[in-house]
């Protein structure tokens, strides 16, 4: 059993509206879900057949929370609702107002069909109506050249005469106009997105009632390719899809950014708490330790807190401890020791959080890999070994192993505190005993570092024994 202590200050994540829910209707055209995630529930597990939506209401809670509105206007539904838990909701439909509309290009204004009307965002407060209105975007002066390279390049048509192509797939021929009108919304979604990409005017300002309920890091969505994250700033799906593998010396990068911080962090208060010590002593505090038995006690808390950071060389060596003597001690020995344990235990509280990230990456790691081990060097970089004592590097691994490696580094050291993390199924390359143990990783985690987890999956290993948590898509599970 790997523990994790609960660090966090809950009253640092009270400030922004949290989510409660999300509500999307006549997705794919048929279904409506809901899925509730209540402040002080960690996670929730979406499960369903096939063909249910699962990734898209992944999606949609991620662009929706994250305030990136213009992805949502390709999605399949016909409205949306995203609860807080001030009682407000933002409300997603498709629908032309006159507010806010701005061209989706420099060149010229857009018209909109009543087939087509952009993405509307409402919040209702006690005050005012506020709105988004999504660009108006019309194609329909798009030339025929460009879609047919749409329609070859991106969806995979092949033209075998003037006028005729074969269907990916089916190879079933169809003509150049029976393939316009059968994926005329996939036609749109690409032209739509070279318009959008290219376009110099197309920010519209979200209004600043609206804004405190979007953070562009309060999601992450980890994708089905989850050794690729999708953060902000990063390249197009298709750019993605092409980087190398995460190596080893990425993920460190991670781990010694922070190890660093908190080395400066505990510089900077030392240098404070030492300054100020002498006049300090004469001061009483009613937290300082009086007794030579809490003095006792506390001097050994403080010595095991060293050992533990000295396996990872994180100061361990601490020239400024002292070892206690065996005899009793004086009364005015107790009131200068209390004083100065207590400097040292808050010195040593930028370490605190750190170090529990750190076990519990190390420990959860090291139970997973085969034959494997992941430690850290004297320079605090992450390394890998096998039981020859071999250096390995990342491609070494597993696909699970590379899985959990990378999701793992992700969760505990590239995450804000009070983050939703939606997964979309984690079994994959996952062992069966891995999956069995995989909410718990997650749970321990979220003791760390304050995250809750929304998950999409179709593995009842994944679920085990927390069926509780479940909110199933799709219907009554007998028509599955």
């Amino acid at each position: 059993m790997i523990e994790a202590k609960r660090v966090f200050d809950e009253e640092e994540f009270t400030e922004r509206p949290r989510f409660l829910y999300a509500e999307l209707r006549g997705l794919l055209g048929e279904f409506n879900h809901r899925v509730e995630l209540p402040n002080g529930q960690e996670m929730v597990i979406l499960y369903g057949p096939n063909g249910v939506g699962k990734t898209h209401v992944l999606e949609f809670i991620h662009h929706a929370l994250r305030g990136d509105w213009f992805r949502l206007q390709d999605m399949p539904f016909d409205s949306a609702e995203i609860g807080y838990d001030d009682g407000r909701a933002l409300r997603f439909r498709f629908e032309l107002t006159d507010r806010g509309v701005e061209s989706d290009s420099p060149r010229r204004r857009a018209l909109v069909s009543n087939a087509a009307p952009p993405l509307l965002v409402t919040l209702e407060t006690d005050e005012a109506t506020h709105v988004w209105q999504g660009p108006l975007r019309d194609f329909s002066d798009a030339s025929p050249m460009m879609i047919r390279r749409v329609v070859e390049r991106e969806l995979g048509y092949r033209r075998v005469e003037p006028d005729m192509y074969l269907q990916p797939a089916s190879d079933k021929r169809l003509s150049f106009a029976e393939v316009v009108s059968a994926e005329s919304k996939n036609i749109h979604k690409f032209l739509s997105s070279r318009y959008l990409d290219a376009s110099a005017d197309l920010q519209t300002v979200i209004p600043d009632a609206m804004q405190d309920y979007i953070d562009e890091d309060s999601s992450i969505l980890v994708e089905t390719q989850r050794l690729i994250m999708t953060q902000a700033g990063t390249p197009t799906t298709r750019e993605r899809s092409s980087q190398p593998l995460l190596a080893i010396d990425q993920v460190s990068r991670s781990v010694q950014s922070l190890m660093e911080q908190a080395l400066a962090d505990n510089s900077r208060l030392s240098q404070r708490l030492d300054r100020t010590f002498p006049s300090r002593l004469f001061e009483p505090d009613a937290q300082v330790a009086s007794s030579e038995k809490e003095i006792r006690q506390l001097h050994q808390d403080q010595q095991d807190f060293r050992s533990r950071l000295a396996n990872y060389h994180l100061g361990g060596e601490d020239e400024s401890n002292v070892e206690l003597p065996q005899r009793p001690l004086e009364s005015w020995e107790v009131k200068v020791l209390g004083r100065y344990l207590q400097d040292s235990a808050r010195k040593l509280e930028s370490f605190h959080q750190l170090l529990d990230k750190l076990d519990l990456f190390m420990n959860t790691l090291n139970s997973r890999f085969f034959r494997k081990r992941i430690y850290l060097t004297s320079e605090r970089s992450l390394a890998i070994e096998n039981t020859r004592g071999d250096t390995l590097t990342v491609s070494d691994l597993s696909s699970g192993e590379q899985h959990e490696l990378i999701l793992l580094k992700y969760l505990l050291f590239d995450t804000n505190p009070g983050s939703i993390v939606l997964i979309d199924e984690p079994e994959i390359s996952l062992h069966v005993s891995w999956q069995k143990a995989f909410l718990e990783d997650l749970s321990h985690v979220s003791s760390i570092s304050s995250l809750r987890f929304i998950i999409a999956t179709h593995s009842p290993q994944i679920i085990n024994n927390s069926w509780h948590l479940t909110t199933p898509l799709g219907g009554p599970i007998d028509e599955w």
